[in-house]
């Protein structure tokens, strides 16, 4: 048996690497060739303000409001060191812990929202200066 010679196996590895090395190259080349295509900017939607009458009148409290703007006081007061988020809370510890008939004294009465809903809706509405 003669000795196997690798002389064939390497030339064709070399080559192959060869035409790898060079097939690179030039789509690296074709690559860096294309031209810069400039960015659009995106198009920006300035958005329009509602036009909001100022006498028209305000949505009543809900019963929570009104229930805080009672106690906050009194909260604030026996616990002077607490923050503003530390009251609210505790306010709203204790709006739960109140039963349903003492919450129904600060809930807004039905008629009155349907009334401020009527007079927004007849109130014409005139554009601001």
């Amino acid at each position: 048996m003669a000795p196997k010679t690798g002389n064939k196996k390497s030339k064709t590895a070399q080559e192959a690497k060869v035409k790898k090395t060079a097939n690179f190259k030039k789509t690296k080349a074709a690559v860096a060739k294309k031209p810069a295509v400039a960015k659009k900017p995106a198009p920006t939607m300035k958005k329009t303000k509602k036009v909001v009458d100022p006498a028209a009148p305000k949505k009543p409290l809900s019963g929570f409001m009104k229930f805080s703007q009672e106690h906050r006081a009194t909260v604030k007061e026996a616990n002077p060191e607490l923050t503003f988020g530390a009251i609210g809370k505790m306010l709203g510890e204790m709006w739960r812990a109140l039963p349903d008939k003492e919450k129904a004294a600060y809930k807004p009465a039905k008629g009155l929202t349907d009334k401020a809903i009527e007079s927004v809706v007849a109130t014409p509405v005139t554009p601001a200066a």
